[in-house]
């Protein structure tokens, strides 16, 4: 019984309490008692204390979101709930508006993070001034390009970088 013994139930465990004081009391099959004082505490909401977004680079799902939350059994989801996680960080996000729920004993709160598009840069024109002789290596390439500074520049795949964007000394058909 939670009520000081005015009605009594087979199980142990009582639901849907609110917060107060309860007179419990566990009766056996012949009437003996015995009984505690119990006082349930008002749930306290969890407290989002901050929310740290990584915005994705070069077009990938590559952004990440850090949630540092206090509470009790505490619970993370990005789409209010619906699925939740013990984990306070979300990898592989592409770029959006994201709420994120943090949840306690059943108390959501929410807090927004904007993660940003970040595209890479892009090759806006490309100068050649070829060599001037056959066999001579006294050509060149300008690359014009706009990104997020400071942008590196290869022209063999990706193999080797530089700084400047001007590439001296090449060769017809390299």
């Amino acid at each position: 019984s939670s009520d000081g013994g005015a009605t009594f139930q087979a199980g142990s465990t009582f639901n849907d309490l609110a917060a107060g004081i309860y007179d419990l009391v566990v009766q056996d099959d012949i009437g003996c008692e015995s009984n505690v004082e119990v006082v349930v505490d008002e749930t306290a909401p969890p407290v989002i204390d901050s929310v740290t977004g990584t915005d994705p680079v070069c077009g990938q799902d590559n952004g990440l979101i850090v949630v540092d939350a206090t509470g009790a059994a505490l619970t993370y989801s990005l789409d209010g709930g619906t699925t939740t996680q013990a984990g306070n960080s979300f990898a592989g996000l592409a770029w959006g508006t994201y709420t994120v729920t943090v949840t306690s004993y059943g108390c959501p709160v929410n807090a927004v993070v904007e993660l940003l598009e970040s595209v890479g840069p892009s090759i806006l024109s490309v100068e050649v001034l070829p060599p001037g002789c056959p066999g001579l290596a006294n050509g060149g390439l300008t690359v014009n390009a706009d990104g997020a500074a400071p942008l590196q520049y290869s022209i063999d795949g990706g193999g080797t970088f530089q700084a400047a964007n001007v590439f001296v000394g090449l060769a017809a058909g390299t």
